[in-house]
């Protein structure tokens, strides 16, 4: 994976956007190798998904929730695996 950073300033306006940019080349062909040979392990410890750092970021921004709360309230990850717009990134098939 590759990410950038970007800070592009607008002095006339006084502001300032910041632009993030991530390539996860071949994950997505890589989690559809997983569901079609069924690699997601067992109900005890399952494989659900593989899901970038940058599309947590954009779900908390939007939810307006910080990276804590993503991780200590199962109800945002499952929120983001069952999702039907992030199914790409699921491995493991039904709902979390």
């Amino acid at each position: 994976m590759h990410s950038t950073t970007e800070f592009i300033s607008n002095p006339d306006k006084e502001e300032t956007v910041v632009v993030h940019t991530a390539r996860f080349d071949g994950l997505l062909d890589h989690n559809a190798e997983l569901r079609a040979t069924q690699q997601f392990g067992d109900k005890d410890m399952r494989h659900v998904a593989n899901i970038p750092g940058i599309v947590i970021e954009e779900y908390c921004l939007r939810r307006g929730v910080s990276w804590r709360e993503f991780f200590q309230d199962t109800k945002h990850i499952k929120a983001i695996c069952n999702d039907p717009a992030f199914a790409y990134f699921r491995v493991a098939p039904g709902k979390v």
